[in-house]
């Protein structure tokens, strides 16, 4: 998911959430991330394959009180499939293969 996303998505609901809100594994900051769709790319020692979206669940929304459908639509961000694990840290950047 995109920090970006997560900013979109406080404007539409005109709230504050944590990060660990959107129960998504990965925050990446100022990459289109549907730009990765049918590539491999890198993340400090993990090489990653774009498999599809990741649309917004109704799960978020009732684990927050909060209509995440609506605030994520369109930006839920994507999954990725992991084709060589390693090692990644907070602020390693993304390389695409």
């Amino acid at each position: 998911m995109s920090y970006e996303a997560i900013e979109s998505c406080e404007l539409r609901l005109d709230t504050t959430l944590k990060a660990e809100q959107f129960r998504r594994n990965i925050i990446i900051k100022g990459l289109d991330l549907l730009t990765l769709k049918k590539k491999r790319f890198r993340i400090g020692d993990v090489l990653f394959e774009f498999a599809r979206t990741a649309p917004p669940c109704r799960l978020l929304s009732r684990l927050t009180d909060v209509d995440m459908m609506k605030g994520l639509k369109g930006l839920g961000g994507i999954r990725a499939n992991i084709i060589q694990s390693g090692t990644l840290h907070v602020g390693d950047q993304l390389s695409i293969e």
